[in-house]
């Protein structure tokens, strides 16, 4: 179990053969009309499970996290309704820049092969880099109204009313996870709290078209390609068709086995940085699902990319540094950090490229 003092002497990490699940019902109770701790001694106890599982996998899965199945239906249909939209509809909510960082991305616009810190990572990466065979659209939050939404109206308002409960109910599990964390690295519980307050981060469905599985490859293209997510943390949910594959300590690939209505959660390179690289920002990628057939089907996920507000100082945290493991990284303003890996990704003027489904 995780130990702060113990894992600031940086022990060797575990090479997973599969991520950690971890069932956070036990630790909450929905008694009253909002999800609380079930007992003085609940958040710790979920953080040592939390903490264990990203220092030695940078990924694990929860369930019991109290998000209706209804809720996350409902936002996959509606992902479907905006990936079946007319090219010409896609191209009136096209992401225009890294900044506002909202908006659709079409198959073949966005490289993820080799972004992140995955080049120092992992020798693996491609040498000729290819993008991925993906379309995404990023929703923004209600609240952050620091430029214009990028909706689709032609599917309002069934799309907001469908997506807006989902990302409100995963903040509630965001909320809980940070709580959880902090206390298990000696800080207060509600210390990461103000991070957030402007929710300035962006839900991404996500829609891997029908692809020949001959044009997917370890070497060459991918659905989406070798990296690390840039954010704090990532909040993944899946159907039924896999791919997803996690970099283990031991440089081997290990499956992430979709299961309904879990919640996927991967540390970034934010909280990495944040935490002194006690817990791991995980090289991953989207390959071909085990058992392929010739034609890869149709794959819909959609990730939460939560992250600090844009204007946040990430620093090592006090309580994750000492005499022996000082400060590894410098300090870096969330949105310069954000931003410059978006564009390495390609995801700058995609409005100008978006030409064809």
């Amino acid at each position: 179990m995780f130990d702060l003092s113990h894992h600031l002497t940086q022990p060797p990490r575990n090479p997973a053969s599969t991520i950690p699940c971890i069932d956070v019902g036990p630790f909450l109770t929905s008694e009253s009309p909002v999800t609380q701790w079930a007992s003085p001694d609940a958040p710790l106890e979920l953080g040592q499970q939390i903490c264990n599982a990203m220092y030695h996998v940078g990924f694990f899965t929860i369930v019991g996290h109290g998000v209706s199945s209804t809720t996350i239906a409902r936002s996959f249909e509606q992902s479907r309704r905006v990936f079946a939209l007319p090219i010409e509809q896609k191209k009136d909510i096209a992401y225009t820049t890294t900044e506002i960082n909202r908006g659709y991305i079409g198959k073949f616009h966005e490289t993820l092969e080799g972004t992140g810190t995955s080049k120092q990572r992992y020798a693996g990466v491609a040498s000729d880099v290819l993008p991925d065979v993906k379309e995404s659209f990023d929703v923004p939050s209600a609240i952050d109204n620091e430029w214009p939404q990028v909706l689709p109206t032609t599917l309002m308002p069934e799309f907001t009313d469908g997506i807006y409960p989902l990302r409100a109910a995963l903040d509630r599990v965001h909320q809980h996870i940070m709580q959880a964390i902090a206390v298990a690295i000696d800080l207060p519980i509600d210390f990461f709290a103000d991070y957030f307050r402007r929710e300035q981060y962006s839900l991404r469905l996500l829609h891997y078209p029908p692809t020949p599985a001959s044009q997917i490859s370890d070497s060459g293209q991918k659905r989406a390609g070798t990296h690390t997510d840039y954010n704090h943390m990532t909040m993944l949910l899946q159907e039924d068709v896999g791919g997803l594959q996690v970099l283990n300590a031991a440089d081997q690939w290990i499956d992430v086995t979709p299961r309904r209505d879990a919640i996927v959660v991967n540390t970034g390179d934010l909280l990495e940085r944040w935490s002194n690289g006690l817990f791991r920002s995980t090289v991953h990628r989207v390959v071909q699902p085990e058992n392929a057939n010739e034609t890869l089907p149709s794959r819909y996920s959609m990730a939460y990319f939560l992250k600090p507000d844009r204007a946040a100082r990430i620093e090592c945290l006090p309580t994750c540094q000492s005499s022996t493991l000082p400060a590894q990284f410098e300090p870096v303003n969330c949105l310069d950090y954000v931003d410059a890996a978006f564009k390495k990704a390609g995801n700058e003027n995609v409005a100008e490229r978006v030409d064809s489904p």
